[in-house]
């Protein structure tokens, strides 16, 4: 019994140090796998900034982008056409964030080509815009760069690291990584680095009016959306600050809320309906024995009318300004029991109108314009059927009685008038020159000389013909 004892211990820790053996085994297999798979998980960073961005139109666009730190030190073509997706490079450069995120970096939902990588900035020869060397250039899916196009890298971007792709990835992955907010806009020429908030404030709001729900709304109500949100997309483009991209979005929302919804339209669907029910029970609710004949009649044209009415409203508010119109229409009518009253009413405002006028405060022209006046509103009143439309005539008349101009007036206003026109000022006299002491003459003064020489000269000329005549008679 003891041998045997002895016999099974022995066999238990055999057995017991095998166990230990394959449990070690596996436990080391496991962790090897384990430290295997984080290795290849685990990538070296290399911090860098985005510095600026450029493009080439060639057929699509070639966008690229430069960065601070890189190993982007040549302009040659390094990676061209990639007929292997599950290589090693495209494995490497599809895990990049610059690269896997580019669609929801930029306000077009622009991606990079799965097919073509260029880098350092050109193809060939040919630089990309003015971003020179140490840049990256990927062929993108945009057909041509517009104004106000937006791209935005959130720190923590990370780049391809241009040794690394060379030696066909092989070993612990390499990236470059930003480390600041950086974002750039498309200004018609080049691309120029925004304000990041404003940058993500309007990928945000471009964001919003995509993801508009047009399944709300009907056929015509969805092509007012689509258009409502181009001509968002093109405002907030040129959105340069978070106030700008705030207002731009009020007017969004206050725009689309505008706009019915095929919810609204059941609902405004089931308001009419209420509403041809509360008319329907307001005529009903009507006597056609206390309305006179030609009363009736118009009571009962607005019954049948009002349906339609009903139909033709575009809103809610509309449907109850109808409802509303109807019943006070109605309600004006008179029945048989009121029209005594009313007519001594119109009595009235015909009076008023009269005793408005009076005639010996008027000159000619406005007297016979009240008079006119006066008749014409009678006879206006005398065929009003509604207390509205007697309030209404009687102030109409009352109104055009008083600008009528009053003689006082007229004659206040030309008084006004005479006072306000500037007086003839009498002409100043003329002084009369004085004769100057240095024998200068004045007009005058040669005027009277003047005629004293021609008595001068026919004088001497009468003493010459005297002589004459004295000589020839000796």
């Amino acid at each position: 019994m003891k041998i045997l004892q002895k016999v099974n211990s022995k066999i238990l820790v055999l057995l017991t140090t095998m166990l230990l053996a394959v449990i070690t085994l596996f436990t080391g297999a496991h962790v090897a796998s384990i430290s295997k798979a984080n290795a290849a998980e685990t990538m070296t960073y290399i911090d860098t900034q985005v510095e600026s961005m450029g493009y080439l139109q060639s057929g699509k666009v070639i966008m690229a982008f430069r960065l601070t730190v890189s190993d982007y030190d040549d302009h040659g073509e390094v990676a061209g056409e990639f007929s292997d997706v599950s290589s090693p490079k495209y494995k490497y450069l599809t895990s990049l964030s610059y690269w896997k995120e580019f669609e929801k970096m930029n306000s077009k939902g622009v991606a990079f080509s799965q097919c073509f990588a260029y880098w350092n900035g050109g193809l060939g020869d040919s630089q990309i815009g003015s971003v020179g060397k140490n840049a990256v250039g990927h062929l993108t899916t945009l057909p041509r760069v517009e104004y106000g196009f937006l791209v935005y890298f959130p720190a923590g971007t990370t780049f391809p690291c241009l040794e690394y792709f060379k030696n066909n990835c092989e070993g612990t992955p390499v990236a470059y990584r930003t480390t600041e907010d950086v974002a750039f806009c498309y200004d018609g020429k080049a691309f120029v680095k925004i304000d990041y908030k404003v940058a993500t404030a309007r990928m945000s709001a471009l964001e919003e009016i995509k993801n508009v729900d047009t399944s709300k709304y009907l056929q015509a109500e969805q092509e007012e959306v689509a258009a409502l949100v181009v001509e968002t997309e093109g405002q907030l483009s040129t959105c340069m600050s978070l106030l700008d991209v705030q207002n731009v979005m009020e007017s969004f929302s206050e725009a689309l809320s505008k706009i019915k919804t095929v919810e609204y339209y059941a609902q405004l669907d089931s308001k009419k309906a209420q509403a041809k029910q509360e008319i329907s029970t307001f005529f009903n609710g009507m006597t056609q024995s206390a309305y006179g004949e030609a009363e009736w009649a118009l009571i009962s044209s607005m019954k049948k009318e009002s349906g339609s009415l009903i139909d033709e409203a575009m809103d809610m508010d509309s449907v109850d300004r109808v409802v509303t119109g109807i019943q006070y229409k109605v309600e004006e009518i008179l029945t048989e029991a009121e029209k005594p009253e009313f007519a001594q009413f119109v009595a009235a405002a015909v009076k008023n109108i009269q005793d408005a006028f009076v005639v010996t405060l008027y000159r000619e022209a406005e007297a016979t314009q009240g008079a006119a006046l006066v008749e014409e509103g009678k006879k206006a009143l005398e065929q009003a059927t509604t207390y509205g439309e007697a309030e209404a005539l009687e102030l109409s008349y009352l109104t055009k009685i008083d600008a009528l101009k009053t003689a006082a007036e007229w004659e206040a206003e030309e008084q006004e008038n005479q006072n306000t026109q500037p007086k003839p000022q009498p002409k100043p006299e003329q002084p009369q020159p004085e004769p100057s002491d240095k024998g200068e003459l004045s007009a005058g003064c040669g005027s009277s000389i003047g005629g004293n020489l021609v008595v001068i000269s026919l004088a001497f000329m009468l003493v010459v013909i005297l002589k004459n005549k004295k000589r020839m008679d000796i």
